[in-house]
């Protein structure tokens, strides 16, 4: 079956799209082949948000291992209720109350943690049932981006990959570090008891280029160093193009994925789930 990826995410925007900012963003989803070939779907989800000074990107990826009778977690809404709720939270906290990045980390894992308590009470599991429901529908990593007018930041609990101005952060190291691992004991109001949110980059929205978030599907060193994938998501674009949601996907089937699946021996790739959402600077007019 080939891989085509396609548009498997989540897009909201208040302004139809019409975002003051100057940067466009894409993304797309594909199930992976080993998921594929033991009949497990897409546990990856992807969000975006288009306001008209503020651009959300998240991607997340669901918990892949369960008590089931197959040792592997059912877990393909994880990732999409991470993806929404964090998309709200930061919406919230960004664009009606305006907060500052000094205090925005706190209030989010604030806000987070109750949200996933509130939506974890409602099925007042059995202690017995406890860390099953969590595995099966809540446990996820996710990478979030955020741009305003002034100022961007990027974060993330669990694995991944980011790129900001072609900057690479590899975050295999994070595997396995959910938000909700530690939910069933965790106290409304002590964030020591949970895996808290880290920032890999915060600065001035004017400096921004191109930023790139991904689950840990996508990446590996064949496609972090082919020419096709660096000229598709960094380069500069000679023409103006559109601003918010920009439907890139033709051009990132003939140009990237053509490529490097026909041209570089790739046809197993991506192996996992992989999502993805970029942002590029648009040119000035």
């Amino acid at each position: 079956m080939p891989f085509l990826f396609n548009y498997h995410i989540s897009y909201q925007s208040n302004c139809q799209n019409a975002t003051k900012l100057p940067f466009d963003i894409f993304g797309m989803s594909q199930q992976g082949s080993s998921h594929q070939n033991i009949s497990i779907g897409n546990q990856d989800s992807g969000g975006v948000y288009i306001g008209k000074r503020l651009i959300v990107g998240v991607v997340a990826d669901g918990c892949s291992s369960g008590k089931n009778i197959d040792g592997f977690s059912s877990n393909q809404v994880g990732s999409h209720i991470a993806s929404n709720i964090i998309i709200k939270i930061v919406r919230r906290l960004l664009e009606r109350k305006n907060l500052n990045l000094e205090n925005f980390k706190k209030e989010f894992e604030y806000s987070l943690l109750r949200q996933y308590r509130r939506l974890f009470n409602a099925f007042s599991p059995w202690k017995s049932e406890q860390s099953i429901i969590l595995s099966n529908l809540f446990s996820s990593t996710f990478i979030v981006l955020a741009i305003t007018d002034k100022y961007y930041c990027v974060f993330h609990c669990g694995d991944g990959d980011v790129f900001i101005n072609r900057k690479h952060y590899n975050l295999s190291s994070e595997q396995g570090k959910y938000f909700t691992n530690k939910l069933i004991k965790a106290s409304e109001y002590n964030l020591n008891q949970i895996n808290s949110i880290k920032f890999i980059k915060t600065g001035d929205a004017k400096k921004l280029h191109n930023i790139f978030i991904s689950t840990d599907g996508f990446i590996n060193n064949q496609i972090k160093n082919s020419s096709q994938f660096q000229d598709f998501f960094f380069r500069k674009s000679p023409f103006i193009y559109q601003t918010g949601f920009n439907d890139r996907k033709a051009e990132f089937r003939t140009n990237l994925l053509s490529e490097i699946v026909q041209k570089d021996n790739c046809q197993d790739w991506p192996n996992d789930d992989a999502t993805f959402i970029s942002i590029r600077r648009s040119p000035k007019s």
